[in-house]
């Protein structure tokens, strides 16, 4: 299934709003928090036509399981980081769902891997199913016509917990069962957003944005909810963006500088999100956040403005706003077209951006 017209117009138009920028944009971007400000909207956040896509797809998903499964469907909901708000761009990337399955015989708690085959076979047909697989503790579909994958984590009910998460490693010989508490994990970080004025969930974004622009080969400098559960402990309340990112590759050093499980899980004190991170990345992580770290505490410490968006763009790469030049040769270079799109800033030197397109007046001329 392709889709619809609709759909390819709300993608132009993300592409669009990312890649034109406007002179009034740029000259709005007076100080560091405002250029944090712009970085989180204009390079940071999912597209909003994925993330509306996305509210269509995962109720069908959702109904399509739920009415083949029967009798062992007992509920299912949302979780992960779609339901926390804080995936990143450049695109969407799974959308998780909790399915919580009754079992009858004692079939499904002798072997995950038969739980997640059951949720396998009641999704497989769902017209909006492209593509089935197994993985450690979910069915990942692939979706026909999007980039993004709908995983079905299979659970079962947790009489000393929330659930429990099936887990299939064969490799390891495993086909059990981990408590979690995902809904409390959704629960700490709506309170943390909310008991930082809104500041936490953007920041998770931007974080993992440095997470993912700092990696190799596709890889994370750290996994995704690490890097998130690091930054729920730093954070030190309502602060700007840049003192709460600072806190994070702070406290990120402190926790890589030590050999072993340091980091809880926000929704689970009893649990370390850092129980399976291997030495060598472990080492290989700690040195990409010293780096950061030297820049980030050089970029707060710079009370010029300007010096330290550029300072910030040694954290975050060119995507970060950092404009240079004066009003007046920015207009001169706009006119003349030498001017080029680096992020969400505008640059007068012609190195290394997307030219600027023209606003229609000019183009008429």
């Amino acid at each position: 299934m392709t889709p619809e017209n609709g759909n390819d117009e709300r993608r132009l138009s993300s592409l669009a709003d990312r890649n034109i920028f406007r002179l009034e944009d740029v000259m709005a971007v007076q100080t560091v928090q405002d250029a944090f400000k712009e970085f989180e909207k204009q390079s940071v956040r999912v597209p909003a036509w994925q993330n509306d896509r996305a509210k269509e797809v995962h109720p069908e998903i959702r109904a399509a399981v739920e009415a083949d499964l029967g009798d062992l469907f007992i509920r299912a909901y949302l979780a992960g980081s779609y339901a926390r708000r804080v995936q990143t761009a450049p695109k969407l990337k799974d959308i998780d769902i909790i399915v919580v399955m009754a079992d009858p015989d004692g079939v499904f708690a002798a072997s995950a891997d038969a739980a997640l085959e059951r949720l396998r076979k009641a999704a497989k047909d769902c017209d909006l199913v492209d593509g089935t697989r197994k993985g450690i503790r979910a069915v990942k579909l692939d979706i026909d016509g999007e980039e993004f994958t709908v995983d079905l984590v299979g659970a079962l009910n947790d009489v000393f917990g929330e659930v429990k998460l099936a887990r299939r490693l064969p490799e390891e010989n495993l086909d059990d069962w981990t408590s979690a508490r995902p809904k409390a994990q959704l629960d700490a970080a709506s309170k943390k957003n909310s008991d930082t004025n809104g500041i936490y969930v953007p920041a998770v974004r931007i974080v993992k944005y440095w997470n993912q622009y700092a990696g190799v080969g596709g890889k994370n400098v750290v996994p995704s909810y690490l890097a998130e559960s690091i930054l729920y402990h730093a954070i030190p309340g309502e602060a700007d963006y840049a003192d709460v990112v600072l806190a994070f590759f702070r406290d990120a050093k402190t926790h890589l500088s030590i050999s072993g499980p340091t980091v809880t899980c926000p929704g689970d004190s009893t649990n370390y999100v850092d129980e399976r991170l291997d030495e060598k990345r472990r080492e290989e992580a700690l040195k990409k956040v010293e780096r950061a770290l030297g820049h980030a505490e050089d970029a707060v410490a710079e009370s010029d403005p300007g010096k330290a968006m550029d300072l910030w763009v040694k954290v975050f790469g060119p995507a970060f706003p950092a404009p240079t030049g004066d009003t007046s040769s920015l207009a001169t270079a706009l006119t003349s077209g030498s001017a080029v799109a680096k992020g969400t800033g505008i640059s007068t030197s012609s190195d290394g951006g997307r030219q600027v397109i023209p606003t229609r007046p000019y183009r008429a001329q």
